[in-house]
């Protein structure tokens, strides 16, 4: 038999009159049995030989019995049915069980670039052969052989790394050509940089930005809360709203790390030119008492007012007003004279737009209608025609009137010998109108004070 016993001697030995068996590199299936010196035989195996159908006396091997390179070389070159030796060893049995198919090693981690480390595990197959053995691998790019690490657990790869691998099975059929594997592992994040943008502060409705990264990358791009969506360099946006806005783009490489610090850029729309309105006090005739006064005005949106005695003078040449920076705005002017028309032009600014010059004109009443009386009327009935600074009247009746536009709604009080004698309310327009009559033979000093709604009182 092939392989199967090496050598069965009989020797017989006086020692006791028991016969000693010597039975080396055999399958005892079930035991030595009548064998009591259990040291007489060694090499051997005791397990089922998984024939491939005994039943029918086909005493081929199947590829995992254990008698496959269990044997050992009993001088035969071939088998019962002429086949030679396959394998590192002799098969125990008859029959040579015949492999010269090498294995197959496959990687549950292909080829490609990752974000991360990967764990590899290498798996062999024989498919009907005698079984894997073993499965050598390098990590340096260099081929592997016999000598080379045998692997036995996953493998961690955490940088670039050529893997190259080959499989071997107990028939010592190597497996032809090497594997081999490359693993580029990119765990750096791209850094995003906003290239160009417009101004901070821009009086157009659109805004362009280019952009770049760091390695190679695509990109997101979003405006304020709105959701990141893909874009190319350069984004442009148009139809913003009025108002602050942030610009936000992130990059993406081809390992998908994607940018944890997007990179953005704040700017702000303006492009509403600011209105001024309620200009004050504005064609309208001041007392001749008047030597200083506001001027004040509303704007549309905040913004920062500057006046000029002359029309068409560039803003950064006014002079600011007092109180601005805000919608309502004025500033005190001084120095003011009777009977003289003063005219003032404005411009207002908010942080990138002036408004159109508005103007504002106002004059201060002549010295002599300080009493503001158009008229003094007065009808003397008496029997003398003499007139004298100081009259002696028997009958004096006289009418007291004016008109002025500061005086609206506010009151006259007419005072006679220094007392409160009569007290008018003039109407909006500033008008007012009052019959008065002295008593007979009297001589009066008559005074007549103004008093504004405001609380302004001149004589």
């Amino acid at each position: 038999m092939f392989g199967t016993v090496e050598w069965v001697k009989y020797v017989r030995e006086a020692t006791g009159g028991v016969a000693i068996i010597t039975i080396d590199h055999s399958d005892i299936q079930g035991g030595a049995g009548a064998v009591t010196n259990e040291d007489a035989y060694t090499n051997n195996i005791n397990a089922d030989p998984v024939f491939t159908n005994a039943g029918i006396f086909d005493f081929t091997l199947q590829n995992t019995s254990p008698a496959i390179n269990a044997g050992t070389d009993v001088g035969l070159t071939t088998d019962y049915e002429g086949n030679p030796k396959s394998g590192p060893n002799f098969d125990i049995g008859a029959y040579e069980f015949q492999d010269s198919t090498a294995p197959i090693t496959t990687a549950n981690v292909d080829t490609g670039l990752y974000n991360s480390a990967q764990t590899v595990t290498l798996t062999c197959s024989d498919g009907s052969g005698v079984g894997c053995d073993k499965t050598y691998y390098t990590t340096d790019g260099t081929d592997p052989d016999t000598d080379s690490n045998q692997y036995s657990a996953p493998l961690s790869i955490s940088l670039t790394t050529t893997l190259k691998f080959f499989s071997q099975d107990k028939n010592e059929n190597s497996e032809n050509p090497i594997k081999s594997k490359i693993y580029t592992i990119d765990t750096a994040f791209p850094q995003t940089s906003i290239d160009s943008n417009p101004d901070v502060l821009i009086n157009s409705n659109s805004a362009t930005f280019t952009f770049s990264a760091t390695e190679t990358s695509t990109f997101q791009c979003k405006i304020d809360s709105s959701a990141y969506a893909s874009c190319t360099s350069p984004k442009n946006y148009t139809g913003l709203a009025e108002g602050a806005h942030t610009f936000y783009v992130k990059a993406t490489d081809t390992a998908t790390n994607e940018d944890a610090t997007p990179a953005n850029y704040a700017f702000t729309v303006d492009t509403e030119v600011p209105t001024i309105s309620d200009l004050s006090p504005n064609n309208t005739t001041l007392s001749a008492t008047t030597t200083s006064t506001n001027l004040t005005l509303t704007t549309s949106e905040t913004t920062t007012c500057k006046y000029s005695a002359t029309s068409g003078t560039d803003y950064a040449s006014m002079t600011a007003f007092n109180s601005t920076n805000n919608t309502t705005h004025s500033t005190a002017i001084s120095g003011l004279n009777p009977g003289t028309t003063y005219d003032y032009y404005m411009i207002c600014k908010d942080v990138i737009n002036e408004s159109t010059e508005a103007h504002l004109t106002f004059q201060i009443a002549p010295e002599e209608n300080k009493t503001s009386l158009n008229s003094i009327k007065i009808k003397i009935e008496r029997g003398t025609n003499k007139f004298k600074d100081t009259l002696n009247i028997t009958k004096n009746k006289f009418k007291l009137k004016s008109q002025d536009d500061s005086l609206s709604n506010g009151t006259v009080e007419i005072y006679k010998g220094g007392k409160l004698w009569k007290t008018i309310t003039a109407d909006a327009s500033g008008a007012w109108s009052k019959t008065l009559k002295l008593k007979n033979d009297t001589t009066e000093k008559i005074k007549v004070y103004f008093i504004e709604q405001t609380g302004k009182g001149y004589r």
